[in-house]
């Protein structure tokens, strides 16, 4: 079990290092967070967003037009800058989730793969 303190410090961690996501194009970069910005404004959450001009930086809103966090794309991962002092952590959290469930997807898809592949090859174990 990890204890508060560590979690505390896994969270700093993010917020000063960004989260690392190799990106092979510009493109995927910008599909990201193009992905990112839909499900932030689709859910039915008290926080908004929109980009920049580059489509690479998504500025995060409460919905009373607040900016509290903006997150920066780049091919090496996602920067998260906090706007203001508090109540930054519930757009935070959101956009966690938001790459939680992506990765888990990801994961799940991977291990089936995995085992479709295990499936096809041939036991030859008993020779």
């Amino acid at each position: 079990m990890i204890s508060m303190k560590d979690h505390h410090k896994q969270f700093n961690v993010i917020l000063k290092n960004g989260i690392k996501i190799d990106f092979e194009e510009d493109k995927e970069v910008r599909q990201m967070a193009a992905k990112i910005l839909y499900l932030i404004n689709s859910t039915a959450g008290s926080h908004c967003a929109s980009f920049d001009n580059e489509g690479t930086t998504i500025n995060i809103e409460t919905t009373y037009c607040d900016p509290v966090l903006s997150l920066e794309f780049s091919r090496e991962g996602v920067h998260f800058i906090r706007l203001v002092d508090s109540t930054w952590q519930g757009a935070f959290f959101e956009v966690m989730r938001i790459l939680y469930m992506w990765e888990a997807k990801k994961v799940k898809s991977d291990e089936e793969e995995a085992k479709k592949r295990q499936e096809k090859e041939p036991d030859l174990e008993w020779i």
